[in-house]
């Protein structure tokens, strides 16, 4: 079939065909190139991200723990001074800590030896007779604010509550909704044991500190980094601290999502491994890069914590999605271009030529050949290329 297209038609198929094969070894070679280098620097972006987040996390823990054991040195102080701390001094105590700490709701003192307060405001002594003062900060952002909330029995059964007394050390609780006296808000505690002078210890100092002030700044537009990305605090075996999903909170990341990736955050959590892995969340079954960085909560804290960032891929390949386009825009424009060029050059430089050549030739022929008497002569020699010398040739014969 191709040898019965015309000369012209040839060049132009070829051409054509060359420009196109052309462009397509350099699409793909700028697609592969642009793919790893939007990859790379995917990974890069989304590693000194989660870095920077759980250094924001780590120091909103950091200064409540600093403000709990600033409280414990000084009750250790008083006693060391007046052999016993009066509960103003507590409330003192407590109110400064509060007041100091925009991220916390809550601040709570128990003291073992609850005769020691008798003659304290009934507000500070469970039913059982237990001594609990709990202050609520209710404008955590400003100085002011706090109130006495009458005392809550439970707090005692909490594990941080329950590590302080038993272990004689501080801890974080689990992040969950929490209800105090009928308060309730989304937090984790972090206790610390209270001491005396003689290291025997008195009680324990805790506080709230709110899950959905940290949500809203882990979520907050201008921290997006791709499209639909999300960021994920996961806690002590993968307990979700913060998510997009409020109803997420407080629930083990593989008992909402069964796909094996969320397994990986647990493994590579609990073996304090940082790292970029593939993560297919459950609501949209679409693959994300993601990118894990775990940190203390403290310093010399024995509880980790995990940053998690999610980029869907398809978010993460955008530019380059953007960028085939525009090339295969380009191209078509440029190879229209060419075609259009090429088309007319090889009509008017080359067929037009080689058909009047053609007819000329012919015509010299029939001459020869007796079947005409007269014969024109070529005018396509004003031109020093192949076709211009043929058809001098030809003139000088016909004029022999």
């Amino acid at each position: 079939m191709f040898k019965n297209l015309s000369l012209g038609t040839k060049i132009i198929s070829i051409v054509s065909l060359t420009i196109i094969v052309s462009i397509s070894i350099l699409v793909g070679f700028v697609i592969l190139k642009t793919s790893d280098a939007l990859d790379i620097e995917a990974k890069k972006l989304l590693n000194s991200a989660s870095n920077r987040y759980a250094n924001g996390i780590q120091a909103v823990s950091q200064n409540v723990y600093s403000g709990l054991i600033t409280l414990q040195d000084n009750v250790k102080g008083f006693y060391q001074l007046k052999g016993r701390v009066d509960i103003d001094d507590l409330r003192m105590f407590l109110q400064s800590m509060l007041d100091t700490n925009s991220w916390t709701s809550f601040g709570y003192i128990h003291m073992i030896d609850k005769n020691k307060y008798g003659g304290g405001n009934p507000m500070y002594y469970t039913k059982e007779g237990d001594f609990i003062m709990i202050l609520r900060d209710s404008n955590p952002t400003s100085k002011g604010g706090i109130e006495a909330v009458r005392a809550d029995a439970s707090i005692l059964d909490w594990a941080s509550a329950k590590r302080a007394l038993r272990d004689k050390q501080e801890s974080a609780g689990t992040p969950r909704d929490i209800s105090i006296s009928g308060n309730n808000v989304i937090g984790y505690t972090v206790t610390v044991p209270l001491f005396d002078n003689a290291n025997n210890m008195i009680g324990f100092v805790g506080t709230v500190v709110r899950i959905d002030l940290l949500r809203d700044e882990l979520n907050h537009p201008s921290k997006s980094l791709y499209k639909n990305d999300q960021r994920l605090l996961i806690a002590d075996n993968g307990l979700i601290a913060s998510s997009p999903k409020a109803e997420f909170i407080g629930k083990i990341i593989s008992d909402i999502n069964p796909h094996p990736s969320s397994k990986k955050i647990i493994d590579m959590q609990k073996n304090k491994i940082d790292g970029t892995f593939i993560f297919v969340p459950a609501g949209t079954g679409k693959r994300n890069i993601a990118q894990l960085f775990n940190f203390n909560l403290w310093e010399n804290s024995s509880q980790h914590w995990s940053m998690v960032i999610l980029a869907p891929e398809d978010s993460v390949s955008e530019p380059l999605y953007e960028l085939v386009y525009t090339i295969l825009l380009v191209s078509v424009v440029i190879l229209l271009i060419i075609m259009t060029i090429i088309y007319f050059y090889v009509k008017q430089g080359i067929s037009s030529r080689l058909f009047r050549l053609q007819n000329t030739l012919f015509a010299f022929f029939k001459y020869m050949n007796h079947e005409t008497k007269n014969v024109s002569l070529s005018k396509d020699v004003t031109s020093n290329d192949e076709i211009g010398s043929m058809a001098k040739a030809i003139n000088e014969n016909i004029e022999k």
